[in-house]
């Protein structure tokens, strides 16, 4: 209820909060606090998941990739968490390069792998 006045139809945003589950029943997010995202209210992050099928990743999508990823150095850890057959395979920490995060990288991510294969670790985030 407190925060249901910063939920923005066709916005992006960061909560933060915890999942519940009574008894087995219903799951429900309990959220403690929700920030918009855009080119002005950009959350500072420590880790980038990017999740790639490989039956539908060729070469050429991986070099865009890296050429793109290549292009924004910055502190933010980056991951790939890659599928196969429909199932995880393996998560690679990209160790020699890390990611410069801002609203174009997040656009051009999304245009390129699609934004539900996006994940963001926020700073603020323990764990």
């Amino acid at each position: 209820k407190k925060t249901k006045q910063a939920i923005l139809v066709d916005h992006v945003l960061l909560l933060e909060g915890k999942v519940s589950r009574r008894n087995g029943g219903q799951v429900k997010l309990l959220v403690n606090s929700v920030l918009q995202v855009d080119e002005e209210h950009f959350p500072e992050s420590k880790e980038l998941h990017i999740t790639l099928d490989m039956d539908r990743t060729d070469s050429e999508k991986l070099d865009r990739l890296k050429q793109l990823l290549s292009g924004h150095k910055g502190e933010a850890k980056l991951f790939f968490n890659l599928k196969q057959n429909g199932k995880s395979a393996c998560t690679i920490h990209a160790r020699a390069m890390s990611i410069r995060l801002d609203y174009d990288i997040l656009e051009q991510l999304s245009e390129s792998v699609g934004a539900r294969n996006l994940k963001l670790v926020p700073t603020n985030l323990k764990g």
